[in-house]
């Protein structure tokens, strides 16, 4: 007799494949007096316009690319910073 834990002859599990486009996160990006601009995103012929100022869900790889920006805008900002004569 086979245990619970077994598959009977036929069946498969179907693993559950993570998809990132599916994983939607919800963010907002700020308006400010010189940023008033909606921001374009565009992955592999996806694009999207993010809303300033609005809460909005969007795909895990739209926030990992602005997030992405975010700290190389902070990391530039501190090179010329720290080389401004």
């Amino acid at each position: 007799m086979p245990k619970a834990s077994e598959a009977k002859v036929g069946e498969t599990k179907a693993a559950k494949v993570y998809n990132p486009w599916e994983d939607m996160i919800t963010i907002k990006i700020p308006k400010s007096k010189t940023d008033k601009e909606d921001v374009p995103v565009s992955i592999n012929e996806r694009s999207f316009i993010i809303k300033r100022g609005v809460e909005v869900a969007v795909p895990r790889p739209v926030y990992e690319v602005l997030r992405d920006k975010e700290e190389a805008e902070a990391q530039r900002m501190a090179y010329i910073e720290a080389n401004a004569n």
